[in-house]
């Protein structure tokens, strides 16, 4: 199993005052979200968290859009619901990446 084949969201009172954050590090997870949404290429993300990789940003999107506020549901819930299968079974290059913001012109 290699890196990216393990991401997952967790969840400890001693880390992040009990936010969530990308697994087996203090990185909270809505930074992640709030990286994507606005438009932000995983390679830059990357600049400043190496440890972030496709298949994080797959989970993150994917919490957000199924236990995240009601902002993040109607961000990623559809997405969410559509690649639940292929997340689960960790087929992250058959899933599409998460929608972003439309940047205006």
């Amino acid at each position: 199993m290699t890196k990216a084949d393990n991401a997952f969201i967790s969840f400890a009172p001693y880390m992040q005052a009990g936010e969530p954050t990308i697994g087996r590090t203090r990185l909270p997870a809505d930074h992640i979200a709030k990286q994507w949404w606005y438009g932000v290429r995983l390679d830059l993300i990357q600049l400043n968290w190496p440890e972030v990789t496709r298949s994080v940003v797959l989970i993150v999107a994917w919490y957000f859009g199924t236990r995240g506020s009601v902002t993040w549901k109607k961000r990623w819930g559809d997405w969410a619901r559509q690649w639940q299968g292929e997340l689960f079974r960790s087929e992250w290059d058959a899933i599409a990446l998460p929608p972003q913001k439309e940047k205006k012109a």
